[in-house]
């Protein structure tokens, strides 16, 4: 009884099932290869023969001009055919007609002068790139017949005025076929028996690991977690060996990774939270001013902010930005550049000096290969003015209120700060002033606005953000930014973004004066230094 469940035990296993699988694919490959060169083999001589043959007709056909203008041509042809079937037992016959049809030489004298009628049943060889015009070679069963056209050269034109036929017999390329069959077996069989061989010891080779594998995990699966599978190697069985000994060790260690994966998770909600916290919540209350503000971050942490400061009773700086990099990294930036901009905007400073100046602090100390986009500019209530500087971000947009333009698109050159410092930076830095009119608004945006995609991968565009402020140009700037940001979120449906989206709109009114000054407007108007006497 142990002896039969031994035997059903060989018979089942993968090594016996990879052998079979083994033997029978080198079997089946032998076979295969054999049959294709058989037929190369095949293919080869009948096309050597043929072309043999044909050059045998064609120097009948060249040496036929001049033996058909002598007076007794049968006598020379004759002769000539005796010798060439002489020479090549497998030739059947050789056949001269003239124009007409009718038979100049055959190997049976009395068939001179009757019409010569092809053999039938024959199939014309196509595709030979070595015949000439009227050339023909047509095959049979057993049988091959070639066809060569006399030609004579008579006024400059070159006329037809005879053919000639060989027919040939298969046997001896049959013959030739059959000794490489009987060569190309002989190797197919030393091959398969070496590869057989090789395929069972391959097998055992490549099984032997799988059954440790197989055992092993039997046990871990019974809850021993101390088995370690001693297969080595860097193939994948020996990848797989390593990783089931991997998984047995961090069972032990999942609580721990969880704690750690929770904690990793809290610190970006808190990354998140100072992100917020980075962005304005109070903007400085002038009656003169409506402010609309939004920032969507495509990930956990953004790279945009945007941020007002009051730099005293009349003027407003206006900043919007956009770090390339995304999260933890992004943030960082993000707040470094809040900072510079803040300290260099309290000094009253020009919209262009401020970038001048945060850009020469930020560009040393930043990361490779991250920038930052930003617009500030500087807005006068009292005198409805606002000058500008864009370090490389998007185009502003003047939302007209009345009139026959709906909204200025305002162009201007600069680089993004961060990327190089110097007058590479500086000279390139233009500074704008535009001159308001009563109920304008100011509308700034980073690019994740006009990017935004939806599920055919189209962008939402320019386009559609001009169209959507032009219809909304007389509402309260609130609106505008409510009836934007839901025409966009109805854009892109559920696909979610990849880019930050933030987007800021200032709304000239009745000149006014602050009424409150919020946390981060008090920062901005800390006092100057007043020059010395003198």
């Amino acid at each position: 009884m142990d002896a039969l469940l031994k035997i059903r035990e060989i018979i089942s296993s993968l090594r016996t099932k990879a052998a079979i699988v083994a033997v029978a694919f080198v079997l089946a490959l032998v076979t295969a290869i054999g049959l294709v060169v058989i037929r190369h083999e095949r293919l080869a001589l009948t096309r050597e023969v043929e072309l043999r043959v044909l050059s045998q007709a064609r120097s009948i056909a060249a040496s036929s001009e001049r033996t058909m203008l002598e007076p007794d041509p049968e006598l020379t042809f004759q002769k000539l055919l005796r010798e060439m079937m002489s020479r090549d037992p497998e030739i059947t016959s050789i056949v001269v007609v003239d124009a007409e049809g009718s038979i100049l030489a055959h190997p049976e004298v009395t068939r001179i002068g009757t019409p010569y009628d092809p053999p039938t049943g024959l199939e014309p060889v196509p595709d030979l790139s070595y015949l000439d015009p009227d050339e023909l070679v047509a095959e049979g069963e057993d049988v091959f017949l070639v066809k060569a056209p006399i030609k004579r050269t008579y006024e400059g034109q070159v006329l037809n005025i005879g053919q000639v036929y060989i027919r040939s017999s298969k046997g001896k390329i049959e013959k030739a076929i059959r000794s490489a069959t009987n060569q190309i077996i002989a190797i197919a069989v030393i091959v398969s028996i070496f590869g057989s061989v090789a395929a069972v010891l391959l097998s055992g080779f490549i099984t032997t690991p799988i059954k440790k594998l197989a055992e092993g995990a039997r046990k871990i699966g019974e809850g021993d977690l101390s088995v370690k599978v001693k297969v080595r190697g860097y193939d994948e069985i020996g990848q797989l060996s390593s990783t089931l000994n991997e998984m047995t060790s961090r069972l032990s260690t999942a609580t721990e990774e969880l704690v750690v994966k929770e904690r990793m998770s809290k610190e970006l909600e808190i990354a998140r939270s100072i992100q917020q916290s980075l962005l304005p919540t109070t903007f400085p209350e002038v009656e003169a001013v409506e402010v609309a503000a939004a920032c969507e971050s495509a990930t956990e942490v953004g790279g945009d902010y945007f941020d007002l400061l009051a730099i005293d009773d009349r003027r407003i700086g206006v900043v919007i930005a956009d770090v390339s990099g995304k999260g933890v990294p992004g943030l960082l930036v993000m707040g470094v550049a809040r900072s510079v901009i803040r300290a260099q905007a309290r000094q009253h400073l020009s919209p262009r000096e401020v970038l001048i100046r945060a850009n020469d602090i930020i560009s040393p100390d930043i990361g490779r290969g991250m920038f930052v986009t930003v617009m500030y500019g500087v807005l006068d209530v009292e005198r409805r003015a606002f000058s500008f500087a864009n370090a490389g971000h998007n185009p502003l947009i003047i939302i007209k209120r009345k009139g026959p333009v709906a909204h200025e698109l305002i162009k201007t050159q600069g680089r993004p700060v961060g990327f190089m410092a110097g007058a590479f930076f500086d000279e390139r830095l233009e500074e704008t002033s535009l001159a308001l009119d009563e109920g304008d608004t100011i509308f700034a945006y980073t690019d994740g606005v006009v990017d935004a995609m939806n599920q055919d991968d189209e962008e939402f565009g320019m386009d559609r953000l001009l169209e959507t402020l032009t219809e909304k140009r007389a509402a309260p700037v609130q609106e505008i930014a409510d009836s934007l940001l839901g025409r966009i979120a109805e854009y892109v449906g559920e696909r979610p973004q990849t880019d930050d989206m933030t987007l800021l709109a200032i709304s000239l009114k009745p000149s006014g004066l602050p009424t409150e000054v919020p946390l981060a407007a008090e920062e901005a108007l800390a006092p100057v230094p007043s020059p010395p006497d003198g």
